[in-house]
């Protein structure tokens, strides 16, 4: 039994220390990308294959999840030569302005228009996210044009020299099915430094509010290519309960500024989600202003849907703003 701190294991040591657990875990983690429903009971048995190896190693669980998810996503270079990351480093990175540049979709290209915001206050490292996504998807149950956009409160915590930890809560919204009335959501996931980029490790703890209990519906991995590109991939899952099946998606992003997001340059990403929960009060208040143009969204309804036109129309005019205040 190895008796130096762990944190000064070589990548032999903390291989040697996972192996009891690696086929298991990777054969129940396997399972629950099939069957999200049976989440918990998975989990449990993942949480005690990694519990019984470090028993093994006599080190913590968290040390063996850590090298486990590492060793499976990065390869043996993952535990033989660990990189420095920090939370402010990475929160710098996404705070911003980012435009979607392509969308593949079980394979196939998307007609998709997508921004991210991300106002990161760097020396918290907490900040809010706003996603905005319109696309013509087919096989999501409706034939219409699918727009969605979620809020988001997001905090980066550093977990030790080589890890920081993701967490966001918010709400997501959008013209189809379950999302008309909003749903909650919240993220939680571990980001390592490999090469040149930060990579998410292990499986996320994501969940979308689902009545009274929460769904497992997607699997997400994350990879953060060079400064100014992120790509999102998802993995699609079986539908569960009121949720439709997730299709197999890329998402790749260009960051098109750093400053201060601002949607069409003029509005704080919070009051434009508030305008799209509850338009009314928004478009009256433009209206009292004598601002020219409309919210640039919301949901219409009485058909149910929300035209990607809508997604086009110009924004109020800055000097116009300007001028009313």
């Amino acid at each position: 039994m190895i008796t130096k701190d762990p944190k000064n294991w070589n990548g032999a040591e903390r291989l040697g220390a996972i192996a009891p657990a690696l086929s298991s875990v990777i054969e129940l983690r396997e399972r629950l990308s099939k069957n999200p429903s049976d989440a918990r009971r998975i989990g449990n048995d993942i949480a005690a294959a990694i519990d019984s190896a470090a028993a093994k190693a006599n080190v913590s669980a968290d040390h063996i999840e850590r090298w486990m998810d590492t060793f499976l996503y990065l390869g043996k270079p993952g535990l033989l030569a660990p990189v420095k990351v920090t939370a402010e480093a990475c929160a710098a990175k996404l705070r911003g302005t980012w435009e979607l540049t392509s969308r593949i979709t079980n394979g196939r290209p998307t007609v998709t228009r997508s921004h991210l915001y991300y106002d990161m206050d760097l020396a918290t490292g907490r900040g809010q996210h706003l996603m905005i996504l319109c696309t013509d998807e087919p096989g999501i149950g409706r034939d219409a044009t699918l727009l969605v956009a979620a809020f988001s409160e997001l905090t980066f915590q550093q977990n030790g020299e080589f890890e920081v930890v993701v967490r966001s809560r918010g709400r997501l919204i959008g013209n189809h099915g379950p999302f008309e009335t909003g749903r909650e959501i919240q993220d939680e996931f571990r980001l390592v430094r490999h090469g040149q980029e930060e990579r998410m490790i292990g499986l996320p703890g994501s969940r979308v509010a689902g009545g009274a209990s929460d769904a497992f519906n997607h699997r997400l991995v994350q990879l953060g290519g060079d400064a100014n590109s992120l790509v999102f991939a998802h993995s699609g899952l079986a539908s569960t309960g009121d949720m439709a099946r997730t299709p197999d998606v890329v998402d790749t992003y260009a960051k098109v500024s750093s400053a201060r997001p601002l949607v069409a340059g003029w509005q704080p990403i919070k009051e434009y989600f508030d305008g799209m929960v509850s338009p009314a009060p928004f478009v009256s208040q433009l209206q009292k202003s004598g601002l020219n143009g409309k919210a640039a969204h919301w949901f219409q309804k009485t058909t149910g849907t929300a035209p990607l036109a809508a997604y086009a129309q110009p924004a109020p005019n800055r000097a116009d703003r300007v001028r009313s205040a």
